[in-house]
């Protein structure tokens, strides 16, 4: 994994996804990621064929008989393609050129295996599709490449009706240390940071628990801070309702084998010896259990007030 700068591991955290915001850096990223591709020395200065190839897909997709001269290197193929992707607002076109980028990269993996047999540049293509999923994170744009294509990642339910209330909800002074330890959580996440980010998620569910029993005057025993203890006081002063307990009897086990289990075994202490490797999926799932825990006690919180 490439090197991550001071100001992204220090950036400060936003708000999770978004899809229509493509800024001129992400853009610039997006052509350097092409530019290192295409020119690198396996190619045999074929690079240039594949750029006209691009030119040309782009212009059939977009309607173009060409594309226009934009900026200071327009005079080259590979200048107007850039040229055009920096002007365009729209985001599906905007989607479609890195789609376009991500097909050309795998015809001259092919190109270049049939050619020489031996040689394979897979690798190359891997990374520069790694690269630019990793540049859709950072700049917190909810897409990903898979299979040469750009898809929306997070379900839409779980964004709209999860993700987003619980960031609006405890956007506010009370819930000031949740806000910063959910989205914290999610600043890792995208930059695969995912130890840090188990870690950021079950700090911010058991503050919830901490502020929701301090705001309704439940004292909280010394030695019992631990989020388990603070699910069963929270149940047994009946925060959620005693027959919807009854209901859900693996109710208190969820919670007790979900976020904070999760934390205890893979985020919440130190690594020693052993290199922990936490898949992406897990860390992923780890962010949607954070964010329905924390919408079901603050919501039945909000009813109790």
């Amino acid at each position: 994994m490439d090197f991550i700068p001071y100001s992204l591991r220090n950036r400060i955290p936003t708000d999770v996804y978004t899809y229509d915001s493509f800024t001129e850096k992400f853009k610039n990223q997006i052509i350097l990621i092409a530019r290192d591709f295409f020119f690198d020395n396996v190619f045999n200065y074929a690079g240039e064929d594949y750029i006209i190839e691009l030119h040309d897909m782009i212009c059939h997709a977009h309607g173009k008989l060409s594309l226009p001269k934009v900026g200071y290197n327009s005079d080259t193929i590979l200048g107007r393609i850039e040229g055009y992707f920096k002007e365009l607002n729209q985001p599906e076109l905007i989607l479609d050129i890195i789609e376009f980028y991500c097909v050309e990269f795998t015809e001259a993996d092919e190109c270049t295996k049939a050619q020489f047999g031996h040689l394979s540049t897979s690798t190359l293509v891997e990374d520069a599709i790694s690269k630019i999923n990793r540049r859709f994170k950072e700049n917190g744009l909810g897409y990903e490449v898979v299979n040469n294509e750009v898809i929306k990642i997070d379900s839409q339910i779980l964004h709209s009706e999860v993700v987003r209330p619980v960031l609006h909800f405890i956007h506010n002074e009370v819930f000031k240390t949740v806000d910063n330890e959910y989205r914290l959580a999610y600043e890792h996440y995208r930059h695969g940071n995912f130890p840090d980010c188990l870690s950021n998620c079950g700090k911010a569910f058991e503050s919830t628990l901490k502020i929701i029993c301090d705001k309704k005057g439940w004292v909280i025993k010394p030695g019992k801070e631990q989020a388990r203890h603070l699910i069963l006081l929270c149940l047994e002063n009946d925060l959620i309702p005693k027959y919807l307990q009854e209901h859900y009897t693996s109710l208190i086990k969820v919670f007790e084998s979900g976020v904070p289990t999760i934390r205890n075994n893979d985020g919440g202490h130190g690594a020693g010896t052993e290199q922990r490797n936490i898949p992406e999926y897990y860390a992923s799932y780890m962010l949607h259990l954070t964010g329905t825990s924390i919408k079901l006690f603050t919501d039945a919180y909000l009813a109790s007030i």
